[in-house]
C-alpha cells in the first residue's frame, strides 16, 4: 500500500509522517502524536522538526491534511487521559 501511495522508503519517512498519511486516508479531525522527550508547550511543527523530534517528512504529508495535529509529551498525556 504505501509503494502505491507513492511513500518512500527513507528515515526521513518514520512512524509520525506514517501516522499523518494514515490520518489523512481515514479523514481524521485530529491526529495526535505522543512523544517521550521534554516538549516546549509553545514549540511549532516546524521547530519539533528541526530538533529532531518529529521526521523530516512529516511537515509533507501534516501539509496535504486538514486535521489538527498535536504533540504532547508521554507524561502529560498520561497524567490528562486517566
Amino acid at each position: 500500500e504505501l509503494d502505491r501511495a507513492g511513500i518512500e522508503a527513507s528515515w526521513d519517512v518514520t512512524s509520525d509522517s506514517l501516522a499523518a498519511w494514515v490520518a489523512g486516508q481515514a479523514r481524521a479531525d485530529e491526529l495526535v502524536l505522543v512523544k517521550s522527550c521534554p516538549l516546549a508547550d509553545d514549540a511549532t511543527l516546524l521547530e519539533l522538526q528541526q530538533q529532531g523530534i518529529i521526521d523530516a517528512g512529516f511537515s509533507m504529508f501534516a501539509a496535504q491534511a486538514s486535521y489538527k495535529v498535536t504533540v504532547i509529551n508521554q507524561d502529560r498525556f498520561l497524567s490528562t487521559h486517566d
